[in-house]
């Protein structure tokens, strides 16, 4: 079972938009990185969302999972408000 990365929205793998999609890739990617040079992996402050997903602040080697998409443009702050449109190719 997987766990959600809490507080961020990123693009989505399934999508006809192949940019979309592109920048999926490269958040996968960069996730799989980060997670397969880590020492530590922590996973606090879990909880389920709407849909019983498991969630969790995800930290690797001191470093915030959230912030670090968010820092590299492939992730925006969500906390379950309405999610506006993203172009995230722009």
């Amino acid at each position: 079972m997987g766990v959600r990365v809490f507080g961020i929205d990123t693009p989505e793998l399934r999508t006809k938009n192949a940019c979309e999609k592109k920048k999926a890739e490269e958040a996968r990617a960069v996730l799989m990185t980060l997670l397969g040079k880590a020492e530590r992996v922590d996973i606090v402050n879990v909880q389920k969302d709407k849909y019983f997903r498991i969630l969790g602040t995800i930290v690797v080697d001191g470093r915030s999972i959230a912030d670090e998409l968010i820092k590299r443009g492939l992730a925006y702050p969500y906390h379950g408000e309405k999610k506006p449109k993203r172009n995230w190719c722009k």
